[in-house]
């Protein structure tokens, strides 16, 4: 009866301590970013460069990322993986304890947020490919994707919690502890990888310099682009990716122009429509095993973005909040599979040994195409009725989702398995 049934995958050893260290690591993570922030406000207070001050730390590291993630993946496949993410924890825990310091004797500095937020970025670079790479590793094939949606629901049900527990905090207690929780989280991630076992080997580092860790990261490129359902998918979740990401930022502006809510008002119509987010990315998160057993995986990557085009392209012709929230519920829902398939499609159809430089190259794209979205978004938006802006959004995802559709590969599931299996994937050598 139950011969067919997979067992929980906390039941294995290894992901177990990972799944513990990334949990406690992750919470710490919720509401870093919100003290950083609050700390600048307090330290620029009173400066009319306050609002200048704030973007360039949010900014610096973002920057960061997108130009170190794709060399870091190239280091990340060379070196452990496990040791990769170790090392990165231990330098977060040490730079955000060593900030917290500063702060409780007086002596931080805005630009020394500027200079921590950029070390922090940096060595996030590394810990997130080799994150992927190693939950590859660790993991039975047929148990990827309940992982990944295990991992990422906890993110998101973190990224939704946390902020609400970070402004408790530094409200009852100040900013320093908050930034010494998150410097404690990252130790107890630390501790929880020493006690992950991997048989991974580590690859001889090579000469050459920069030349040849532009080689290396070119090969990452081959490889994306030469393996069938990357070459395939890739573009259609970048473009898709393109189209909806300044959905956030015209949210404020639909609320004042279209709703007619400001101030506060305003924040808490944002807040609502943003837990409505969160919520459909946990709920997405937990849905994606049950419907990955019912559909096929290509339809799923293809008929969430037709779902949510369509859920987006209502929100320009409603003025109902609980309509509004319904339709962001929905979008992220699908959104959230989406990704996760993606990740694990990317995961299993990728030689190991590229693993790092790849999924580098993938973030670093996705990553990169946010800000260009947003800046564009706003710039047609002072020319176009942002209720027409939601609509011209839904029908160009919609016109992605129906490009994808007309491939093969949507249209006959199966067909990238029979040439992109990875069993032939893994036989790949070290480059």
């Amino acid at each position: 009866m139950n011969k067919h049934k997979q067992p929980g995958i906390l039941r294995d050893r290894n992901l177990r301590f990972l799944f513990a260290g990334q949990a406690t690591s992750m919470v710490g993570d919720s509401f870093y970013m919100l003290t950083l922030l609050w700390m600048t406000e307090t330290l620029t207070k009173g400066s009319p460069l306050s609002s200048l001050w704030i973007g360039i730390v949010v900014g610096s590291g973002y920057v960061t990322r997108v130009f170190v993630t794709p060399v870091a993946g190239v280091f990340v496949d060379r070196w452990r993986k496990r040791t990769v993410m170790l090392v990165s924890d231990a330098i977060r825990a040490v730079v955000l304890g060593i900030l917290a310091v500063l702060f409780v004797l007086g002596h931080a500095h805005v630009l020394e947020l500027v200079v921590f937020q950029i070390a922090v970025a940096a060595v996030t670079s590394y810990f997130r490919p080799a994150n992927v790479s190693l939950l590859r590793q660790i993991t039975k094939e047929d148990q990827l994707l309940k992982a990944n949606a295990l991992f990422r629901t906890t993110q998101q049900t973190t990224a939704f919690l946390g902020p609400a527990l970070g402004g408790f905090l530094i409200g009852s207690v100040g900013m320093a502890p908050a930034l010494e929780f998150d410097c404690l989280s990252f130790i107890v991630s630390v501790v929880s990888l020493i006690f992950v076992k991997s048989d991974e080997v580590r690859t001889a580092d090579k000469a050459g310099g920069v030349h040849k860790v532009v080689e290396e990261m070119g090969e990452g490129f081959q490889t994306l682009v030469s393996v069938p359902i990357t070459r395939i998918v890739f573009p259609f979740m970048l473009s898709y990716n393109f189209m909806i990401a300044s959905a956030d930022v015209l949210l404020v502006v639909f609320i004042s122009n279209v709703l007619h809510y400001t101030n506060s008002r305003g924040a808490i119509i944002l807040g609502v429509f943003q837990a409505a987010m969160a919520l459909g990315d946990i709920v997405g998160g937990l849905s994606t095993e049950f419907v990955a057993k019912r559909v096929a995986k290509e339809h799923m990557l293809a008929g969430a973005m037709g779902v949510s085009a369509v859920f987006l392209f209502l929100i320009g012709l409603s003025k109902s909040i609980v309509f509004i929230s319904a339709c962001l519920f929905i979008i992220s829902v699908f959104i959230m599979m989406s990704g996760i398939v993606f990740q694990t499609t990317v995961q299993l159809a990728i030689p190991k040994n590229q693993l790092g430089r790849v999924w580098s190259l993938v973030g670093a794209a996705l990553n990169g195409s946010v800000p260009l979205s947003q800046v564009l978004g706003s710039w047609i938006a002072v020319f176009v009725p942002i209720g027409l802006m939601f609509n011209g959004m839904g029908i160009l995802a919609a016109g992605v989702c129906a490009a994808a559709f007309s491939t093969k590969f949507v249209r006959h599931p199966g067909t990238i398995a029979a040439v992109s299996s990875p069993s032939q994937s893994e036989s790949v050598g070290a480059p």
